[in-house]
């Protein structure tokens, strides 16, 4: 544990994701600032997954398949909500989509899809068809995860939660032979 405190300490992650959010969010910022300041946050949250995950390599045993999925996914679920809690911003969309249209990377572009579906800056479709492309059973999970905690906690409106629901029935149907559909929210 106190590996991981001096490692967080040493790199300021919250120094960065705290900039990052003012920055990101000034009227003054331009779009192409913006976009920069988006990017170099979802590098340093990489960073910081980087080293969640070497923790996670002690809490978990890393030669069992399961461990690492394990492992994986718990490490990409803490880089997701990070990232939202800095710069989940609806008034962000334009910048999301910009960045979304640039070359990312693969973790880059699993952040990029969490913010745009946090914030209705994609469609179901394009979001659906971007999860399918990445084809990995862990990213589709967190992705699910992540929906379902925005079905409860962030959206209110009923047409929003339908939409949701929707979603992740479609988000649970990618890999067959993992059965998602058991955590899509029934209406209330």
């Amino acid at each position: 544990m106190e590996f991981l405190i001096s490692r967080l300490h040493e790199e300021k992650f919250s120094v960065a994701s705290n900039l990052s959010s003012i920055l990101v969010n000034g009227r003054g910022t331009s779009l192409t600032h913006k976009i920069k300041i988006v990017r170099a946050l979802f590098q340093s949250n990489a960073r910081f997954g980087r080293i969640i995950s070497e923790f996670a390599h002690d809490i978990f045993n890393k030669n069992k398949p399961s461990d690492k999925f394990k492992s994986h996914w718990t490490v990409l679920f803490f880089e997701l909500y990070i990232t939202d809690r800095s710069i989940g911003d609806t008034y962000l969309r334009e910048v999301f989509r910009e960045v979304a249209s640039q070359e990312l990377t693969e973790e880059e572009k699993v952040m990029i899809l969490d913010l745009q579906a946090s914030c209705g800056a994609i469609s179901d479709e394009d979001f659906i068809n971007e999860v399918k492309a990445i084809g990995k059973l862990e990213v589709t999970l967190v992705l699910h995860l992540r929906l379902v905690l925005l079905y409860y906690f962030r959206f209110q409106k009923p047409e929003e939660k339908k939409r949701l629901r929707n979603l992740l029935t479609e988000l649970s149907k990618i890999h067959r032979g993992f059965n998602l559909s058991k955590l899509v929210p029934t209406a209330t």
